[in-house]
């Protein structure tokens, strides 16, 4: 039976009187009941689901300020599948998605999609496929497509072929969220005013004999267009043990109508194998700054900062063993360039950050500029911010309400 509880005394058991606009508190503990009440809500609500599987669930016309939570929060409630389409104003908070892939299943089936609605909240989730360490196997975690104004914070995604997959969506923060073991981190294709911000990344593992060139973060032109209006900031992508790149936003079809616009790429920290640790291609006017790019052991090429066939980008402040301008003006300022196979007499790691991936893996706080350097004095590197990948519950909640009224400045009605 549906409950219902009351969180103002103007509301008896969600019959709304007057001009009161208070959140009444349902419990639901089947997908039937869920379905069932939220077709009849009008006024705001909070539905706390008990503890269990709901199974596949499809919502439609969710226009109510609904917010969907775990009754329990030691005990989540768990979903296959959960869809949500032309519906607006609906939070989901403390629930998980377990995808888990049928046998005419395909690597892109959605564990979560949200279409054609507008200001969602997915904040305190996890999101999983099979747990057996494979992400062969897996599909893609998350969808947004054709959104406006999301925000996906302090989220977990493990075992995925894809953590993320925003498309043709406006206005979409992506904040303190952690992935691994993954084919792909987060991908982007056609959007619109998006922070990438304090995310953190381990386990990217490609698929190699199926061509994958994994990426953290991913912006490319796909069955799309361009994106524009984009800051990637504050992740650590801690890459140590995987051929797999880190930011990479490329105008793969070379269009001059798809071109890459107003990118700032900000204080983000990469340990990993390959050249890719940060690289635009085709972006028309960008920013790349205050990063850190370190080479991991056993390294197939050492990374680098690397604009290609782009215009107005400024390169400054930054640590990596290459900076790389192709096809494109400009020049590094205010940057060390650590030694590497061309110049091995160049500063060396542990001169310049207090941390050396030769001796043991990363942390975050393994890329803190060390005191006394010439990145010091350069002003030049990764430095360490708060809320870095997933914390507590309360962290997401605490940090929501600013998100959410940064968001709606970066894409306003």
């Amino acid at each position: 039976m549906i409950g219902c509880v009351l969180r103002a005394l103007a509301v008896l058991c969600a019959t709304w009187t007057g001009a009161v606009q208070a959140t009444a508190i349902f419990t639901v503990s089947s997908a039937a009941e869920l379905t069932a009440l939220l077709r009849t809500l009008t006024q705001p609500a909070e539905v706390q689901l008990s503890p269990g599987n709901y199974g596949e669930v499809r919502l439609t016309g969710v226009t109510a300020r609904v917010t969907l939570r775990s009754a329990n929060p030691a005990a989540r409630a768990t979903f296959d599948r959960l869809w949500i389409s032309d519906s607006a104003a609906v939070t989901v908070s403390g629930i998980d998605i377990a995808l888990r892939l049928g046998a005419n299943e395909g690597v892109t089936t959605a564990g979560m999609l949200v279409r054609n609605s507008r200001d969602i909240s997915l904040v305190d989730m996890g999101f999983s496929g099979s747990p057996d360490d494979n992400p062969n196997n897996d599909g893609l975690l998350l969808r947004l497509l054709n959104v406006t104004r999301a925000l996906v914070l302090n989220c977990r995604f493990a075992e995925a072929r894809a953590a993320l997959f925003v498309e043709r969506s406006r206005g979409v923060i992506v904040a303190s969220s952690e992935v691994s073991i993954a084919r792909e981190g987060f991908n982007f294709s056609t959007v619109q005013s998006v922070l990438v911000d304090r995310n953190r990344f381990t386990a990217i593992r490609p698929n190699l004999d199926a061509g994958d060139h994994a990426d953290a973060i991913q912006f490319f032109v796909g069955a799309g267009s361009g994106s524009s209006g984009v800051t990637i900031s504050n992740n650590a992508m801690l890459l140590h043990d995987t051929v797999s790149q880190g930011i990479f936003v490329r105008n793969e079809s070379g269009l001059a109508a798809n071109a890459f616009r107003n990118f700032a790429i900000l204080n983000n920290a990469y340990v990993g194998q390959v050249r890719n640790g940060v690289t635009v291609i085709g972006l028309e006017g960008g920013l790349i700054a205050g990063n850190t790019l370190l080479a991991a052991p056993g390294w197939v090429l050492e990374p680098a900062l690397t604009a290609r066939d782009s215009i107005d980008i400024v390169m400054e402040r930054n640590i990596a063993p290459w900076h790389l301008f192709i096809n494109t003006p400009g020049a590094a300022a205010n940057s060390v360039t650590l030694a590497n196979r061309s110049n091995p007499g160049g500063p060396g790691v542990n001169s310049q950050v207090t941390g050396d991936p030769a001796v043991a893996p990363l942390t975050a706080g393994d890329f803190t500029v060390r005191p006394g350097s010439l990145a010091a004095t350069l002003g030049a590197g990764f430095v360490e911010v708060g809320f870095i990948g997933v914390g507590a519950a309360e962290q997401g909640s605490a940090r929501m309400a600013a998100l959410l009224a940064q968001l709606a400045t970066m894409a306003p009605d």
